[in-house]
């Protein structure tokens, strides 16, 4: 079976961790954000997450801490690079992302208190990551304190209170 793409070799990937980005990885995930059509203000304030797959990165979350009009985290974007082609390689890349993301806002690393998350997304593939994990779709009306974020009609909204 040939590789189809680097560092994505499709077999179960055992040897994927996720952790949050060290300081010399901030420049280099910036730059992926933006090739991706993302932008982000200053990664080093707040905390991203990193999938890192035989020791080359492949993905990463970024949680934005938002105070306005309620204190809530925000985990966007959720990012797996392009040159990932296996579909079962980016799943599970997102699934562990996101997974870590809820690990570290319950853990003590997290130092709001703030223990609630929203999350947005376009994806059908993360709409069903978000719906086997237990989240709750926002409807419209439920939304409303979040339409500041200036988000399109297209996204949905996903909350979660652990």
């Amino acid at each position: 079976r040939k590789d189809q793409g680097t560092h994505d070799s499709g077999w179960l990937d055992t040897c994927m961790i996720t952790r949050l980005a060290r300081p010399c990885e901030l420049l280099y995930l910036q730059v992926r954000l933006i090739e991706s059509g993302f932008t982000l203000s200053d990664l080093q304030s707040t905390p991203c997450l990193v999938a890192e797959q035989d020791s080359v990165l492949i993905g990463m979350l970024v949680l934005r801490y938002l105070v306005s009009p309620v204190k809530i985290w925000q985990g966007e974007p959720l990012l797996v690079f392009p040159e990932i082609t296996t579909m079962t390689t980016r799943r599970r890349a997102m699934y562990k992302l996101w997974k870590a993301a809820e690990q570290w806002i319950v853990s003590s690393l997290n130092e709001t208190g703030v223990r609630r998350y929203l999350a947005v997304t376009y994806s059908d593939d993360i709409k069903q990551l978000f719906y086997k994990g237990g989240l709750i779709r926002l409807h419209a009306q439920d939304a409303q304190p979040f339409q500041h974020l200036t988000i399109d009609d297209n996204a949905t909204f996903f909350f979660r209170q652990p």
